[in-house]
This record gives structure tokens, C-alpha cells and sequence, in this order.
């Protein structure tokens, strides 16, 4: 990686090139996050390029994570210098992983990368096509990743089933049948791990291993390149809850992040989740460890508790593949998004926009789509005066992010069957008072709408609500008669008041199902008696508390000390 072979250029492109699921990302990873590495560049940039990737999104992200500023500019002509004077004269490290065609290289990033940055630098490409490292001229030999051999296999297998030394001895006893597992996944690190997950599902016994060994999935021939043998057998082995849940979390836009409680109020709005409704959440937390158990899902290290996840490529096009007549995945840069549109309707419709607002897709192209179900947008969306949602009588699920939305809000009352909606970072300042006539919601999410003001007097009428998050957002108060909101579990972002407009803690004192609670503004509470009518000690459900307490200075310029016996007051037990 650091042998000189740059030639003409200052800058050198190193390959790996293999099939889906054995290890490319993984390996670049490693090489990435090396601190020897490291120490030899300035910049280390890691870059994950889509199929229909956005030319002047491309160029912000890498300014961006160079440290640069690109302004909101939209013309490769003027970004693309942007690019060159944020990296000249730095010995950069680049990783472009999973690269499809090398335009993104030839037609984006070459020019103004190859002649301003540093000699040494480097760009690492993963690839499943070795066209694509020949378009890029990355340097002979390419590399490729080994597959497993059967003893780093089974290893490999073990791994995800052993729980203790007693499961051990058992599957140790099983191995005559496990590597026959083992060698129908053709030594793919992803496949053998899908295969664990599998069969951690099932008992520890010969004749349960020999079902999934036999099972005739291993044996059709012909299946379409995404239907994955291995994924085919695992999905095949769910139930039927837990497949539409599988089916669903292929269709959230990749490179957005979603939390676990997003995922579970989606399956929970849309009906996948069956069951005492005292404890949906909890009955969609089991659907989605058990994604994470089967390997079907992976946690995100970068966040605690498992509360993200990534979906391997691999698992993503076979789910997708399973839905493709009822749901609907795509990017704004992708082709013949409209032609799909007009000439199918979806139950399920995700849109994910990483350009600029011109490059956002009109929200008239959706009207057709009268049986719709779900809607996910992350990103610009066209979005004119004058448009409706009057079109989507059937939507359960709304989940707009980043986008201008003020003029759909007239209509929102139309969604009669919506349970879940959520309008994060974008441009409302309040929501219509007819949202109280919306009765089977049960999931709201403003987070980040930093407008957001005014909450409606019929909002109290939302007795179905189990979800409220109003962190982010500029809200004073909330309107009395809140306590009647007894279905509540989570409640981010309350704002404390003792202005007698506004309900105060007391009301939160019926919502005995709460089990996230985060207070905001506690500087405002000046009494603790106040506080005590919370009365969370009672609340017998509640895992989760946050406080947020502003300083309050007096006078003399100290802290005042109300607001330490107000905290003490809150917490629970």
C-alpha cells in the first residue's frame, strides 16, 4: 500500500476486487482504521459509492469530510475546484468502497484530485468487477480476498452459536454435518455467518442440522444473481411477522441513519407487529435482535446498545428483490424513477435524495400511487404549492426528512389510517389544529424541525400516542389536558413550564407507561414541590430518564441551588 508505483502521477489506485460477501469492506476497514496508516496521510477519507450515486453530493461529502466547505454549490465546474484547493498539497488516503462503474473516478474525482494532491497519496477501491479496477487503472496485481478455508469456516460458524463451553462440546459433535453446511456457502465469510445465525435458531441435535443441510433451497438452479442461497434459507425460516419486518428494513435509505425505536414505531404503525398492544415495542424489539441474531442486520459499532444497524449489500438485494412488487427503493439519481412510478402502484415506497433541490423528485410523480401504504423520504423532494396528500388515502407510515414540507401540512388531516409520522429537520413551525382528528396516531417525531414553535389545543385528542419527540425543536410549552395521553411509552424533549398557559409536570403524573422520559428547560421549574407531582417514583415502567437543566445565575452572578433540589425531586424511586 505504501510501495512507490505512482509513476506519472501523484496519485496511485490499489484494487480489491472479489464477489459479494467475502470481506472486501471488512478488509479496507482494517487497512482504513491501521494507525501506522494513518500516520503517513494528512487526510484519510472514506467514500461509499451507490449504483446511481449524485455527482455534486459526491464532491460535497469528500470536501466535507476533507474539512472543507463547498458553499451549497451545485456546478461540477465551480465544486469540483472547491475539491482541488481543500486537498492541494495533501498526501490523501482515499477509500471508494463498493464501486460499481468507475465513473465515479473518471468523471468526478480524478481531475481534480490526480495533479494537486501529494505524491504518495492513494485510493483504495473495493469492487466486485474488475472492469471497474482497470477503468480506474489501479495498479497490478489486484488483490483479492482469499475465501475461507473449512477450518476457518467452521471456526467462523461456531462463533456465532457457541454461547458456552457446554454449547461448544455439543457443536463440536456436530461437526461432520456443519462443514457440509459449510462448504454449500462456498467459503463466503457473509454466507457462513447467515448460516450461524440460522442455526443458533435451531436445537443443538443431528437431525435439526441435517434439515437445513437438506433443505431443497440449496438445490435450485437458475435463481436470479440476488437471491442469495444462504439469506434464500434464513428468510425462508422466519416467521411470517418477522420476514415483512426483514423485507421492510431493506427498504430504509442506506446511507441515512435509523434508530431501533424509528424501526419498531414503522413495523408497529404498518401492522407487523402482533400482539397485546401493552407491549408492541417490546414484541418488535424481539423481531429486531433476532435480525441481529440471524445476521441479518449487523450493529453499527459507532453507536451503543445495538441501537443501528447496517444491512449488507448482499441481504439488501435479495430482500428487495422478495418486495419488488409492492416496494419500491430508489435514489434520486437513478433512472426511469418516474416511468416505475406511473406504471406500478406500491405498497411501500422509499426515496432517498443526496443532491441539491433540483435534483429532488416531484412529489406530483407520487399521486398515482393510490394504494400506498408507507412513505419514506430522506432528502430534497420537490414539494410545490398546491400539492396534496389527499392522493395516499391508504398511508400508515410518513417519514419525511430534510425537506421543505409546510405546504403538504393542510392536508395531513386527510391521512385518516396514519399511525406514524415523523417530519424531522424540516421547516414547519407548528402543526394544523385538525392533527386532533388523526385518532390512530401513535408515533410522532419533530426532532430537529428548529422552527418548530406551536403545538395544536387538539393535540390532547391523540389518546392512541405511544411516541413524542420534540428534541430540537424552538417549542415553550405544551397545551393543558396532556395527561390524557395515558398510552404514552416515550417522551423526548418536554418542555418544563410554570406558566399557567402551558400544562406542567404534574400532568406527566397519569402517564404511567412511560419508559423514556427526557425533560428539557428544568431551569424554568422553581420549586420542587412542583417537580415532585411528576410523580415519577411511581412511574414503574421507566428505564430511561434524561434531564436537561440550564444554569440559572442570580443576581450575585451564583447558580441558584432551586434547581438541584427541583433534579432530586424528579428522580425516580
Amino acid at each position: 500500500m505504501l510501495s512507490e508505483k505512482e509513476g506519472n502521477t501523484n496519485i496511485m489506485v490499489v484494487a480489491v476486487v472479489s464477489v459479494g460477501g467475502i470481506g472486501k469492506t471488512t478488509l479496507a476497514q482494517k487497512v482504513f482504521n491501521n494507525e501506522a496508516l494513518n500516520a503517513e496521510f494528512e487526510k484519510m477519507i472514506w467514500l461509499s459509492i451507490n449504483k446511481d450515486f449524485d455527482k455534486v453530493e459526491l464532491l460535497r461529502t469528500i470536501i466535507t469530510q476533507a474539512g472543507g466547505v463547498h458553499g451549497g454549490e451545485k456546478a461540477l465546474a465551480v465544486i469540483q475546484p472547491i475539491l482541488a484547493a481543500t486537498l492541494k498539497g495533501k498526501k490523501l488516503f482515499l477509500v471508494l468502497d463498493d464501486v460499481w462503474n468507475h465513473g465515479a473516478w473518471d468523471d468526478v474525482l480524478k481531475a481534480p484530485l490526480a495533479n494537486v494532491v501529494a505524491r504518495g497519496s492513494r485510493v483504495l477501491v473495493t469492487t466486485r468487477d474488475e472492469r471497474v479496477a482497470r477503468g480506474m487503472k489501479a495498479v497490478l496485481p489486484y488483490h483479492h480476498v482469499d475465501k475461507l478455508d473449512e477450518e476457518d469456516a467452521w471456526s467462523l460458524l461456531k462463533k456465532q452459536i457457541i454461547l458456552s463451553e457446554t454449547d461448544e462440546r455439543e457443536i463440536d459433535m456436530l461437526k461432520d454435518i456443519g462443514v457440509q453446511i459449510i462448504a454449500k456457502c462456498d467459503g463466503l465469510p457473509l454466507a457462513v455467518k447467515i448460516m450461524g445465525g440460522l442455526l443458533c435458531q435451531k436445537d443443538k441435535k443431528h437431525r435439526e442440522w441435517e434439515m437445513v443441510l437438506d433443505d431443497s433451497i440449496w438445490s435450485i438452479s437458475g435463481l436470479p444473481e440476488e437471491l442469495n442461497h444462504a439469506v434464500y434459507l434464513s428468510y425462508e425460516d422466519l416467521s411470517s411477522c418477522a420476514k415483512q419486518c426483514f423485507l421492510h428494513y431493506s427498504l430504509l435509505p442506506k446511507t441515512a441513519v435509523f434508530y431501533r425505536d424509528q424501526i419498531i414505531g414503522m413495523w408497529v404503525s404498518e401492522g407487523f407487529v402482533h400482539g397485546n398492544s401493552d407491549y408492541l415495542e417490546e414484541l418488535g424489539s424481539t423481531y429486531y435482535k433476532e435480525l441481529i441474531l440471524r445476521n441479518l442486520v449487523e450493529p453499527n459499532t459507532q453507536y451503543v446498545d445495538q441501537c443501528v444497524c447496517n444491512m449488507h449489500d448482499v441481504v439488501r438485494s435479495f430482500a428487495q428483490f422478495v418486495a419488488r412488487n409492492e416496494a419500491l427503493a430508489t435514489c434520486s439519481g437513478e433512472t426511469n424513477i418516474v416511468s416505475k412510478l406511473s406504471g406500478h402502484e406500491f405498497l411501500q415506497i422509499s426515496l432517498e435524495s443526496k443532491g441539491s433541490e433540483s435534483d429532488g423528485l416531484d412529489w406530483s410523480s407520487l399521486q398515482a400511487q393510490k394504494t400506498l401504504r408507507a412513505l419514506i423520504s430522506v432528502g430534497y423532494i420537490n414539494i410545490k404549492p398546491g400539492d396534496s396528500l389527499v392522493h395516499f388515502p391508504c398511508l400508515r407510515t410518513l417519514h419525511i426528512d430534510s425537506a421543505h414540507v409546510v405546504e403538504l401540512l393542510e392536508s395531513l388531516h386527510e391521512l385518516k389510517h396514519l399511525r406514524y409520522l415523523s417530519l424531522e429537520n424540516t421547516d414547519i413551525s407548528s402543526l394544523p389544529d385538525s392533527i386532533g382528528k388523526m385518532k390512530f396516531l401513535q408515533y410522532i417525531s419533530l426532532y430537529g424541525c428548529e422552527q418548530f414553535l406551536k403545538v395544536p389545543h387538539s393535540f390532547v385528542k391523540l389518546g392512541q400516542l405511544r411516541y413524542l419527540n420534540f428534541c430540537g425543536t424552538s417549542i415553550e410549552g405544551i397545551p393543558r389536558g396532556f395527561h390524557a395521553l395515558t398510552s404514552m411509552r416515550a417522551l423526548h424533549g418536554f418542555p418544563a413550564q410554570v406558566d399557567g398557559h402551558w400544562c406542567s409536570l404534574e400532568e406527566l403524573g397519569p402517564l404511567s407507561q412511560l419508559k423514556h422520559l427526557q425533560l428539557d428547560g428544568l431551569e424554568n421549574i422553581t420549586a420542587s414541590s412542583s417537580a415532585a407531582k411528576a410523580k415519577l417514583g411511581d412511574k414503574v415502567h421507566l428505564t430511561d430518564l434524561t434531564l436537561a437543566c440550564g444554569s440559572i445565575l442570580g443576581y450575585d452572578g451564583l447558580i441558584k441551588e432551586e434547581g438541584c433540589l427541583m433534579s432530586s425531586a424528579l428522580r425516580p424511586g
